[in-house]
């Protein structure tokens, strides 16, 4: 009679395959059901519940299995894609699984689900002087660098009851006692303002909390390459459609909570094929990039600049600060910024086109303010297409703003 299967795992068929051949030599079940995988919780215990996105109904699943197996190890497999859909869920639960990992898990991740006993029995050894409030703390502040350090190093200076401090120097510093190290880029140092007192129990949290640094340090790096990948354009450098697109929709409830305004530009490169075609497409891919800087270099830290299409691009104003004095006009100050840009543009030196580097190339844009003209990203975006090609009928290297008048040639 064979053994019963220690490790469930949920996946559609295709990502069963995919993952079975990363896998150590181990017992498992598959199941590409929800429901199936619910009713065989029910009935065996196993030591290692693994849920692959997407799901369903994906928060109320991980609750469902927690609640028929709490003593189970669930962790969450996702591509780079799935990422965000996964940790939300996980959020939205309450931090129901212990972990993430991208699909397919390294070997060493892959040891860190499924064992072996006596790393799983030191890991915990290692922990048993954190808190499950500072390992959870821990966990979630790995969704990034300086998230991590910031959690770090309040938690330590709440354990050791101190003063402490980050430096990139790990040289010997007068009055000060080096506490720890974290691998992060750069790596940095926590050094204690004043020498600990020898305690043999912040000596044991520190080693405890040391212990979990080097995988909480390597989540951190890669959460932050993967975020990089989902939300960055790789040409321009510039956010992409994807993420505008969720964090436009984000801010415009910010602004309609404080009853502030916000203003958005849709803007492309006028005839820009014919630079394409006449330059080459490296020309293009450099006329774009810069492009994407002048705008970054014009906007304000809160404003969102991305990448929406070809050589076409999406900036969202927003008025997040109060006033400076009564009776100024936000709307005003973002056709003002789109103005500047634009001349910004047609009067920037663009190498990529040789002896026409200066002067020749132009841009037309559209302007739609919220919530007059639309009450959500997707309405807005619409309304500024409308005033872009107002824009270019009107004779291209024009700024228009919906229900003002067409601007002149």
């Amino acid at each position: 009679m064979s053994e019963l299967p220690d490790i469930l795992l949920l996946a559609d068929q295709a990502t069963a395959q995919r993952l079975t051949a990363s896998m150590p030599a181990m017992s498992i079940a598959k199941q590409a059901d929800p429901f199936a995988a619910l009713e065989a919780l029910s009935q065996h215990p196993y030591q290692t519940v693994l849920v692959a996105v997407p799901q369903p109904d994906l928060p109320e699943l991980l609750r469902m299995i927690r609640k028929l197996q709490p003593e189970s190890h669930l962790y969450g497999l996702c591509t780079p894609v799935g990422e965000y859909e996964l940790r939300s869920a996980g959020d939205e639960s309450g931090r129901l699984m212990e972990d993430y990992f991208i699909i397919p898990p390294t070997p060493a991740e892959w040891r860190r689900i499924i064992g072996p006993p006596a790393e799983t029995v030191a890991m915990a050894e290692a922990a048993t002087s954190l808190s499950t409030r500072q390992i959870s703390d821990l966990v979630e502040a790995a969704a990034g660098p300086e998230t991590l350090a910031r959690c770090v190093a309040q938690l330590t200076a709440e354990a050791c009851d101190c003063q402490v401090r980050w430096s990139g120097d790990d040289g010997r510093r007068a009055g000060v006692q080096q506490l720890l190290t974290l691998d992060l880029d750069p790596p940095r140092t926590l050094w204690a303002a004043d020498a600990l007192d020898p305690n043999q129990t912040r000596q044991r949290w520190l080693s405890a909390l040391r212990a979990q640094l080097p995988s909480l340090a390597a989540t951190a790096r890669r959460t932050a390459i993967l975020r990089r990948m989902a939300t960055t354009d790789h040409l321009t450098g510039a956010h992409n459609r994807r993420y505008f697109m969720h964090f436009a929709e984000r801010m415009l409830q910010t602004v309609r909570q404080r009853r502030q305004r916000a203003t958005l530009l849709l803007y492309d490169i006028d005839d820009f094929k014919v630079y394409n075609d006449s330059y080459g497409h490296a020309a293009g891919d450099e006329i774009l990039r810069e492009t994407a800087i002048l705008m970054q270099q014009i906007t304000r830290k809160h404003d969102l600049v991305a990448r929406v299409g070809g050589d076409e691009f999406a900036v969202l104003f927003c008025e997040l600060e109060p006033s400076r004095q009564p009776g100024s006009q936000p709307l005003q100050t973002a056709f003002d910024l789109a103005n500047r840009f634009r001349k910004a543009v047609s009067s920037h030196s663009f190498q990529a086109l040789g002896l026409n580097a200066t002067g020749t190339l132009t841009i037309s844009g559209g302007l739609a303010t919220f919530p007059w003209d639309g009450f959500d990203i997707t309405s807005l975006l619409q309304r500024a297409d409308d005033a872009l090609l107002t824009a270019k009928a009107s004779g291209k290297n024009n700024i228009y703003l919906i229900g003002d008048t067409p601007p002149e040639t």
